[in-house]
């Protein structure tokens, strides 16, 4: 009896459709894309200059405080050259509002370089100081 029930067992488990390799949907990744080395821009489109700063690591090894003034309407490098590939930095973005208009505007970016990567910063209400935005550019 115990041997019929093995038999039983193995022949439930021959035969049948056999299970195809599940192939990549459009749009998927199938090939993952090494990340490139690249700078960082800031487009200013606020109505007084920003400064961006961050703390990167040099050649050497120090530590190393890299800031950039951007003009009120106008694009620039914000990164000190190109930046390795993979590289997260944290930017500390400052709206140098004039001292007799109001205080200054700060807020922070998050930016991992993937080629060059451009910033845009604005306000999203245009009387409003405080409505500033910084946002990656697709």
């Amino acid at each position: 009896m115990r041997a019929l029930l093995v038999v039983g067992l193995l022949l439930c488990g021959c035969g049948g459709e056999r299970a195809e390799p599940v192939a990549a949907e459009p749009g998927d990744d199938a090939i993952e894309r090494e990340a490139t080395d690249g700078a960082v821009y800031l487009r200013n489109e606020a109505p007084y200059a920003i400064e961006v700063a961050y703390v990167h690591t040099d050649a050497r090894g120090r530590l190393q405080v890299v800031r950039t003034q951007v003009a009120a309407g106008t694009r620039s490098a914000v990164s000190d050259g190109a930046l390795q590939a993979g590289l997260a930095l944290e930017l500390d973005v400052v709206l140098q509002v004039p001292a007799d208009v109001g205080p200054r505007v700060r807020r922070k970016a998050s930016v991992e370089v993937d080629g060059d990567v451009e910033l845009r910063a604005y306000l999203a209400v245009t009387e409003d100081l405080f409505s500033l935005l910084v946002e990656t550019v697709e």
